[in-house]
């Protein structure tokens, strides 16, 4: 949330914390984000202490409260989704948490449809509010005989005897996927608590937006400001100093961060949120927006329901409507990582970045030509080795040539990944085995050991030299994956990535990439998503040449999987 928050906002969330009893805020932010820490060090709300963790590595929501048990100890945690925005019923939560004698409240609403298809349920016999009849993934039902069913929305409240399991897992921890299974299986109390009033999932940058058009235009009377914003008019709060010109005009409820120049005929209307060191010049107009630090809107400029991000110029003249506004330094690798979002691209191709925009898309246009060209020409030339690779297989065992499995590809469209099989055909019996997994090597939820019996002679020579995977050239001609990309996840992986998943999801993914060079075999789960973003931010046709030239002398050394 912290790219797009702001100071009212963030206020907001810190006065309906104290409201519901908190006395200390833990904030989790990845390394990414600890430029913020100097901003987030701002913010001071009576009655609550802030802390701020800064992971090293990404550990899944469940490994992160592993992490600061310390600072909890034995109290009761609230636990809030990072992309959850409430309203109410924290308070009540807590309450009804300690009448229902739980030790784990869930906060839920009422299951609808549209709702379900992108979050877990979870179901309870009728009447039987501390047992759980299970918990379902998009697509996955519990039995119709179970008629008190909510969707899981991110808020979570535990006690210190729950948080006590997690001193025995290590590794990437998930709390919905991982956490809540295991405290099922150990019979904990678990009280499902229906939330009220207003709860959104903010999952874009249109979802910020909106919120805070509707968040200031209602909530600015309801906060108790800190002493070091001044009301100048009313419904204007300025933080330290500004300059603003007699002949602007300010219609509130705006929020001004120090530093701020307003020049002479400009109009800002709000809702509105001015950052730090922001420039509105001359006779320019901001209407409903959003203004991070450092952004100018030039002379003449109109920026109407925008978020204009920091570094960022609005050009002398243009108008902007319902869009994003990002810098021209933004490579094509970081707008992958913005998403595709049409408001973004709109505002790329008529206003700051037309330039950058138009390079990106010729990227990934050569890259889909090179692809389609390299997998046909591929299949021709090694058709011999393909034919030799099948004629092994089949003599190696019975069972089917090909292994397939369903994998998420670009925009979240799944598509059957080949291979060539390397297992023996009862593969999938042995790996529903518990005792099997307690031999498990990697975190999260990839399976991996060195000596897997389930794989046959002919299929580790194959895995060593990567010849199984041959047949996904198929894929690439195809259109569902690429010579080079993020590794291409299964649909329940995808479920525990972090929360940058649909980042991951703009581009296809590939049959080599980081992942396969500099963690074949040791590379944790969150490793691998840090490779992925990787390349996600560095993506050109260089580097994913770099990466084929590191790909083959990987592959010359054998050390494959």
């Amino acid at each position: 949330m912290l790219p797009f928050l702001h100071q009212p906002a963030i206020y907001w969330q810190l006065q309906q914390l104290a409201h519901a009893g908190i006395e200390e805020v833990i904030l989790c932010v990845d390394q990414d984000s600890a430029d913020l820490l100097g901003y987030l060090e701002r913010f001071h709300y009576p009655g609550l202490t802030l802390h701020v963790h800064v992971e090293q590595n990404s550990m899944g929501t469940g490994g992160c409260l592993r992490e600061v048990h310390s600072l909890i100890g034995e109290e009761e945690v609230l636990v809030i989704n990072n992309t959850l925005f409430y309203y109410d019923s924290l308070r009540q939560m807590i309450d009804t948490h300690h009448e229902k004698d739980a030790e784990v409240s869930l906060g839920v609403t009422t299951e609808r449809r549209l709702e379900a298809m992108f979050g877990t349920v979870i179901a309870f016999p009728q009447g039987q509010g501390h047992q759980v009849q299970g918990f379902e993934a998009p697509g996955v039902r519990v039995p119709r005989s179970v008629n008190e069913r909510y969707l899981l929305r991110g808020v979570y409240l535990f006690s210190p005897m729950a948080l006590g399991l997690l001193e025995a897992q290590t590794g990437y921890f998930d709390i919905k996927e991982q956490f809540l299974p295991l405290l099922q299986q150990a019979n904990t109390r678990i009280h499902p608590f229906e939330m009220e009033g207003e709860i959104r999932n903010l999952h874009r940058p249109g979802d910020y937006a909106k919120l805070t058009a509707d968040f200031l235009a209602r909530k600015p009377c309801w906060l108790t400001f800190p002493a070091n914003f001044t009301e100048i008019v009313k419904g204007i709060f300025l933080h330290g100093e500004a300059e603003i010109a007699p002949t602007a005009n300010l219609i509130g409820p705006l929020w001004i961060e120090h530093g701020c120049r307003i020049a002479r005929g400009a109009q800002v209307i709000g809702p509105t949120v001015l950052g730090a060191d922001c420039r509105i010049q001359e006779d320019a107009m901001v209407i409903e927006s959003i203004l991070w630090a450092d952004a100018t809107i030039s002379a003449d400029a109109s920026v109407r329901r925008a978020i204009v991000c920091s570094g960022s110029t609005v050009p002398q003249g243009t108008e902007v409507e319902e869009a994003i506004i990002i810098p021209d330094t933004v490579t094509p690798g970081e707008l992958a990582l913005i998403g595709p979002q049409l408001a973004i691209r709109a505002a790329l191709d008529n206003v700051v970045s037309a330039t950058m925009y138009r390079q990106a898309r010729f990227y990934q246009s050569i890259k889909r030509g090179i692809d389609f060209s390299a997998a046909l020409v591929g299949l021709l030339v090694l058709l011999p080795v393909l034919l030799l690779v099948a004629l092994m297989v089949k003599l190696e065992s019975r069972g089917p040539l090909f292994f397939r499995q369903l994998r998420v590809g670009r925009q979240g469209k799944e598509f059957l990944m080949v291979k060539f099989r390397t297992m023996i055909p009862d593969a999938e019996n042995l790996y529903n085995d518990k005792e099997f997994h307690k031999n498990n090597e990697v975190d999260g939820p990839v399976f991996k050991i060195k000596s897997d019996p389930r794989v046959t002679r002919v299929g580790r020579f194959l895995r060593g030299a990567s010849l199984d995977e041959l047949p996904q050239l198929w894929n690439v001609l195809m259109g569902g994956m690429s010579l080079v990309g993020p590794r291409p996840l299964a649909r329940h992986e995808l479920r525990l990535c972090s929360s940058w998943t649909d980042s991951r999801l703009s581009v296809r993914p590939g049959i080599t990439g980081p992942w396969q060079i500099w963690g074949r075999r040791s590379a944790s789960f969150n490793d691998w998503l840090v490779y992925d973003l990787m390349y996600l931010k560095k993506q050109s046709l260089r580097f994913d040449f770099y990466l084929l030239y590191k790909t083959v002398v990987a592959l010359t050394q054998r050390t494959g999987t």
